[in-house]
């Protein structure tokens, strides 16, 4: 009877042994239950949920997670591929990279920034705190401005000698009305410098002075109910002429 049941044990020891040996687990726990290994597949079923307590971590390939649950819910929503996310690889706050983001720096300021194109529609441009206030009209008054030389519908700019190749003035200085003239026909006979008899001119007036004939050029003052007028040449010309009261 002895013999029997040793014989039944061992068949039974044998089969149980085949039986282990045939399934493989892929999901268990280690002897003293501190580690559990998941060789397939942890599944939480709907409604149910995997909850990290405090203290507890996430890792992976060994190396901790370190944002929280409301950091990475930032993300919820983001359609963003992982090309334009990397834009912000290698992103510096307050320099410009060339193809990454632009971020600020603590001043809200950038070392530079190279653009075709700026389109201002609602602020004002500022430089060192002071608004711009001219209209784009305006600053294009300068676009092709060249110093001593008077172009139409564009600002003066006088050259290094306070100079400008000719200007012709029609109508007020300082908004001030034209007083005398012009005046066409007047004949100045001395062979360089000339004089205009003018009723009421004063020395703080402003002559100009055009020669009609094209034939060199003419400088006007003014003195007490006189405009001088000097011209090259010594012949005589037939002068235009124009004064102002500043």
């Amino acid at each position: 009877m002895k013999r029997l049941l040793a014989i039944t044990a061992c068949v039974v020891l044998a089969c149980v042994t085949v039986a282990l040996a045939q399934y493989n687990t892929s999901n268990y726990r280690e002897q003293g239950g501190a580690r559990w290994v998941v060789g397939g597949s942890c599944d939480v079923a709907s409604g149910g949920d995997l909850d990290i307590e405090s203290g507890g971590a996430i890792k992976i390939a060994g190396t901790t997670i370190t944002s929280t649950a409301a950091e990475l819910n930032v993300l919820d929503g983001v359609t963003a591929t992982y090309a334009e996310i990397n834009l912000l690889d290698g992103s510096v706050a307050g320099t410009s990279v060339t193809s990454k983001m632009l971020t600020l720096g603590a001043t809200k300021n950038t070392d530079s920034l190279d653009v075709g194109y700026i389109n201002i529609t609602v602020a004002k441009l500022y430089i060192g705190a002071v608004a711009v206030t001219s209209t784009a009209a305006e600053l294009n008054k300068l676009d092709a401005v060249t110093a001593g030389t008077t172009s139409a519908s564009l600002a003066l700019v006088v050259g290094t000698g306070k100079d400008l190749d000719s200007l012709r003035l029609d109508g007020l200085i300082n908004d001030k009305p034209l007083d005398y003239g012009p005046y066409v026909g007047e004949q100045v006979v001395a062979a360089v410098l000339g004089t205009i008899a003018v009723a009421g001119v004063t020395a703080t007036d402003v002559a100009f002075a055009t020669n009609q004939d094209s034939l060199g050029a003419v400088r006007a003052w003014c003195g007490t109910d006189t405009v001088f007028v000097a011209k090259d040449g010594p012949t005589s010309h037939t002068l235009s002429y124009q004064v102002f009261r500043p």
